[in-house]
């Protein structure tokens, strides 16, 4: 598969060639337009990466930050789509960000922290919950469901009062 790293690498290495081919001819409007092209190909191979990494917001996942300070949301939204955020982090577990373009709480319990490759802590953020998702609680959830075949934590709960447990 071709990246948009192999993309960059790619005009980098075109734009450096015709640099090369320019020690190699006498001086004159070829050789001109060959560094003009080979700086223009250049600047672009490194456009062309930064604007992806701005435009897909992958700045937390790349960039390093301060971990007494700040906490990575990986966040999925109401419509099921997947962003990396940083965000403040407040007293008490309280994390500071905008969900929606609106200021947002979410709660870290601490209960399952997550760590990105480059090291940044993070917390799993459900648009439609006040605190941090712990993924083994939502499998223990399912086991509990297939066990007892119940489908809420409400009936869940009004079996286990029924059986005095």
């Amino acid at each position: 598969m071709i990246g948009q790293q192999t993309v960059s690498v790619m005009l980098y290495v075109v734009g450096m060639f015709p640099l090369i081919l320019v020690f190699a001819f006498p001086v004159g409007m070829t050789v001109t337009v060959l560094i003009i092209a080979s700086v223009i190909f250049t600047l672009f191979s490194v456009l062309w990466i930064n604007y992806l990494i701005s435009y897909n917001r992958l700045q937390p996942l790349i960039n390093r930050i301060r971990r007494e300070n700040y906490l990575v949301w990986i966040r999925i939204t109401k419509d099921k789509l997947l962003t990396f955020q940083v965000v403040k982090k407040g007293v008490y577990g309280q994390t500071k960000g905008i969900k929606h373009g609106m200021k947002a709480d979410v709660i870290d319990k601490g209960d399952f922290p997550v760590q990105c490759l480059n090291g940044n802590p993070a917390i799993i953020v459900y648009d439609k919950s006040s605190h941090n998702q712990n993924l083994d609680e939502a499998i223990g959830w399912k086991q509990l469901f297939k066990k007892h075949k119940i489908t809420t934590g409400i009936s869940a709960y009004r079996k286990a009062k029924k059986q005095g447990e």
